[in-house]
């Protein structure tokens, strides 16, 4: 999903500003007190307000630099969620603006597809100084590293399942009000939510999830989801369409996350070629990345894809449970009440426009109001959407968050 090419733009930034932001480290955890979510914290590191609008203004991020007035600390958190009805450890980074006077807003940012345990963004904090930047415009920030990464490595990433890619987002929020509530810092109950590509589609999925469970007791404020597969039945027809795809690796996370999850004992066979089908679940160990991945792989669908599930996919019995899945787990059951702003480059290749648009029409067929927006960013594609993206999204949230 061309996230390599997103994550060379975010270290071609960290280059550029050696000393942009995680200047100082330690390795000693803070003490905090016995939480039902948060288990601890430790300092990762810091930045000056000067470093962050250097940094912003030299990609041309002057939305971000514009709002910047705090230096910021950024730790790493550990806290507790579940998984399939087992409670486990989960992580993620929050960054904190220094000598805030005030209630402070949550926002959570959702990073875009993983697959090596080492890109994690507590593990490998240097590739998300973008995002954490927004801790200097007066907001704890919060990146989840999602099941499957960091404090939680040793499950399989529930990729594209959406109470699973929800639930850890939660579960850092109300960890990050846990803190707050122990601290000098104190929240204004305002939660904006943001991420792209799959961070689109888990930001679209937590928002649903938030607003489907009162019980929670979180409200978002806005949320942002951009370039997200949110229509994972018009993917797969996307896919299915195409003679070629320059991504395969997308497809096989997406099926060995299915299978993974909902303990599928039907073989890879059924849904790959081989030889890929036995060189699958050996790839996708945490070692190598999405581009690696390509390379043991074939862009050409009917070489990939098994041809009995090309054909038949929508009538063979054999599919019904993949099926099942694909439906349920298709972010167009709902109707968003708060404000939502869809983002998506139409020149998207990867994660095509048509899908956002698609998601789109269907949540305004399904009673959302004017509060639903769809922003076009023409001709960026999945690589290049990113920083037009955050030129809307990030005065949009500012006006919002006080």
């Amino acid at each position: 999903m061309q996230e390599a090419r997103i994550r060379s733009l975010l270290i071609t930034v960290a280059a550029a500003v050696a000393t942009f932001i995680f200047a100082s480290c330690n390795s000693s955890e803070d003490p905090v007190p016995q939480h039902t979510w948060l288990v601890g914290l430790e300092k990762v590191g810091s930045a000056t307000s000067g470093q962050i609008i250097f940094g912003a203004s030299i990609i041309g991020l002057s939305e971000l630099a514009d709002h910047v007035k705090y230096d910021a600390t950024i730790y790493r958190m550990v806290y507790r969620t579940s998984f399939n009805d087992r409670e486990v450890e989960a992580s993620g980074i929050v960054g904190i603006p220094v000598d805030f006077q005030g209630a402070l807003p949550i926002i959570s940012i959702q990073h875009g597809t993983i697959i090596r345990k080492s890109d994690a963004p507590s593990r490998n904090v240097d590739d998300y100084l973008l995002f954490s930047a927004m801790a200097t415009t007066g907001m704890i920030t919060l990146i989840p590293d999602f099941l499957g990464f960091g404090e939680s490595e040793n499950i399989f990433h529930p990729y594209y399942i959406e109470e699973w890619e929800a639930r850890p987002v939660v579960d850092m929020i109300k960890a990050a009000v846990e803190l707050m509530a122990d601290s000098a810092w104190t929240w204004n109950n305002k939660l904006f939510l943001t991420g792209y590509s799959e961070g689109g589609y888990v930001t679209m999925a937590t928002h649903k999830f938030i607003q489907e469970h009162p019980e929670e007791g979180l409200t978002v404020t806005a949320s942002a989801p951009a370039a997200g597969a949110y229509d994972i039945i018009h993917m797969k027809d996307y896919f299915f369409s195409l003679d070629t795809y320059h991504e395969p690796f997308y497809l096989a996370y997406v099926f060995q996350a299915y299978k993974n999850t909902f303990n599928w004992d039907k073989p890879l066979t059924a849904f790959f070629q081989e030889p890929y089908a036995t060189l699958i679940p050996g790839l996708f160990s945490g070692i190598l990345s999405g581009s690696e991945i390509n390379l043991q792989l074939t862009e050409v669908v009917n070489d990939y894809l098994n041809p009995v599930m090309h054909e038949t996919f929508e009538t063979n019995p054999e599919y019904s449970e993949l099926r099942k899945a694909l439906m349920e787990n298709s972010l167009t059951d709902w109707v968003p009440e708060t404000p939502m702003r869809l983002y998506h480059g139409t020149a998207d290749i990867t994660v095509p426009y048509d899908n956002t648009l698609a998601t789109y029409q269907q949540l305004k067929e399904n009673g959302a109001g004017n509060s639903l927006e769809l922003i076009s960013l023409e001709g960026a594609t999945h690589a290049t959407g990113l920083i037009p993206m955050m030129k809307d999204m990030v005065p949009w949230i500012m006006t919002m968050k006080d």
